[in-house]
């Protein structure tokens, strides 16, 4: 996996993950999405229009695998949000939706001597800004260590997320595997 302290590099990945996702995964869904003209002239405008509504894209291929461990969460369905982006999203777009496409690539990790497993998932959710604001009180933040003394502009925490408390719109085919172009293209 490519150093995720490589912000650079991952707005890159990520804007092949955005053409990927309307090109393959978008006309999987029951809604018409576009690119946002906007993106055009500004890389981080919000990726896509639903009906004229502005929509950013979070896709995630690792599990959160301690998210048992420090909140409680099942890790098959734990995302994490960055609070640099909740921060820029309410400030700037308080009515945008957000859709998680989730792809586990991985789907063990040993931690400290102890494997950690979750089972497949593949699909996409989506939750509005507004939504996320009315639960941050009862989020949880998890901080990144290695971004203590960051200044490349990576996010130095994040919210945790359950996909449970999000619309599913989408469900894979159970079969990581099956979207794994998406992330190494």
């Amino acid at each position: 996996m490519h150093n995720t302290e490589d912000k650079e590099f991952w707005c890159k990945h990520g804007e092949k993950i955005e053409d990927y996702f309307l090109e393959n995964i978008a006309p999987l869904l029951p809604y018409n999405i576009i690119k946002n003209p906007e993106k055009t002239n500004n890389k981080y405008a919000p990726d896509f229009l639903l009906d004229k509504h502005l929509c950013d894209l979070k896709a995630q291929n690792t599990p959160f695998f301690k998210a048992h461990d420090f909140y409680n969460i099942d890790p098959r369905y734990a995302v994490t949000f960055n609070h640099k982006d909740y921060n820029r999203y309410m400030k700037k777009y308080p009515n945008i939706g957000i859709f998680f496409y989730v792809n586990w690539m991985k789907l063990e990790k040993d931690i400290g001597g102890i494997l950690y497993k979750v089972k497949p998932l593949t699909g996409v959710w989506m939750i509005g800004i507004k939504k996320i604001h009315s639960m941050v009180d009862k989020l949880y933040s998890h901080s990144y260590d290695r971004r203590i003394s960051d200044t490349k502009g990576n996010a130095k925490k994040s919210l945790c997320l359950d996909l449970r408390n999000m619309k599913c719109i989408w469900k894979g085919d159970e079969n990581p595997k099956s979207h794994k172009e998406l992330f190494f293209k």
